[in-house]
């Protein structure tokens, strides 16, 4: 699966404690409200409803339907997501080395992840 990743919305770099897949406006000081993982679970056909305040693939609700569950499922193999998530929190590392880690992880799950401004 294809998916894009929004810079101007992309929430990144600030460490796991205060990431989600997303958040809504009026618990966020600009525009960065997703993670990653989020624009993913987009992509996958989750509405932001279901998925503010999540902080982990794994806290969706399982009531929750997910359109395109065997991409979703992807993320799960050989906890791949954990990897992700520590990635794209990751306080270290330079926007241009998280793409390039991003990029490498969500390949090997099967994904292409591109970043656009």
């Amino acid at each position: 699966m294809r998916f894009e990743v929004k810079r101007s919305e992309w929430y990144r770099g600030f460490g796991g404690s205060n990431s989600h897949l997303f958040l809504p406006e009026d618990d966020r000081d600009d525009d960065k409200c997703r993670c990653c993982l989020g624009f993913f679970a987009n992509a996958c056909g989750l509405p932001d409803k279901d998925i503010e305040y999540v902080a982990t693939p794994e806290e969706v609700p399982d009531d929750v339907i997910v359109p395109e569950i065997d991409e979703w499922n992807t993320l799960f193999k050989n906890d791949r997501h954990q990897e992700m998530m520590k990635v794209n929190d990751d306080t270290s590392l330079s926007d241009k080395a998280r793409e390039v880690e991003l990029t490498k992880l969500f390949n090997e799950a099967g994904h292409e992840i591109v970043f656009v401004d």
